[in-house]
């Protein structure tokens, strides 16, 4: 049997569907066998989609027009292979059963030997079981698999970034001690492939950040940064300001607050940049 699941003909179909819905797919695929040197390999050349279930199930009826329709095929025996998404990253028990003990939504003494293939959050996986007197499940990569190096490398980007911003928050809180609840948080995201678009849109993010925001690229000429006291300081939208240099975020409500805590000899010093003056 096959030791390497080739869907390079069909990839772009089946990434299409999972970009396309949140929910779980499934359909059947065609297989041929080829011998690339010491690998024999099973190539999946047409994939048919049958339903959308829910975000974790999806309940197959195959009807007698779909069957007689794929007996007429000149190539209906190649009808091998299961294909389906779901959230988790392995087989789910009921994936388990369904390969064993329905193949194909048939018999697994009719079938003799099923190919499955599950698109999950972190790649596609697979698996070839076969049936008779010693039934066996071989588990196989599948190939091309390039949401999984897609994840690999978005991963890596994001954890040098994260480092960098790190490494620069620490360094303004060892030069501008009084700012440091006010460093801008680092939000930790998990990456996955296969997230529904309506998640990111860096369309409507540019909108929001940018696009609506008039004279980003230039400082704000009346504003200084009450931590550092920088006058590079630009208005990041939403009522915020940003410092170039510290890179502390206030508002302008803050500045009023501090000048009026200045102003006040019942204020302590250290108790000047809480956010309590908003109140």
């Amino acid at each position: 049997m096959g030791s390497i699941i080739d869907i390079s003909l069909v990839e772009a179909q089946l990434e299409a569907y999972t970009a396309s819905t949140t929910m779980e797919f499934s359909g059947f695929g065609w297989c041929r066998r080829e011998q690339r040197g010491e690998d024999s390999v099973l190539v999946v050349y047409r994939f048919e989609l049958l339903d959308v279930g829910s975000y974790g199930y999806t309940q197959i009826n195959i009807t007698g027009e779909q069957i007689t329709r794929w007996s007429q095929e000149p190539d209906y025996k190649n009808l091998k292979l299961w294909a389906h998404r779901h959230p988790v990253n392995t087989w789910s028990g009921q994936d388990d059963r369904t390969c064993r003990f329905e193949p194909l939504g048939s018999i697994p003494e009719l079938v003799k030997w099923a190919a499955a293939i599950v698109r999950t959050p972190s790649g596609w996986i697979g698996r070839i079981d076969t049936f008779g007197e010693k039934p066996a499940t071989i588990h196989v990569p599948v190939a091309p698999n390039m949401s999984v190096l897609a994840i690999t490398q978005m991963k890596a980007i994001v954890a040098r970034k994260e480092a960098e911003q790190e490494k620069k928050a620490a360094e303004v809180a060892r030069k501008y001690p009084s700012s440091k609840q006010h460093i801008p948080t680092i939000t930790r995201r998990v990456i996955t492939s296969g997230q529904p678009m309506k998640e990111f849109n860096p369309a409507q993010m540019d909108s929001d950040m940018f696009n609506e925001v008039e004279g980003f690229d230039d400082p704000l000429p009346d504003v200084m940064c009450p931590y550092c006291g920088c006058s590079e300081c630009y208005d990041i939208g939403y009522g915020s300001i940003e410092c170039g240099e510290c890179t502390s975020e206030f508002t302008r409500e803050d500045l009023v607050a501090k000048e009026e805590a200045e102003r006040s000899s019942e204020v302590q010093h250290t108790s000047l940049w809480r956010r309590v003056f908003k109140l």
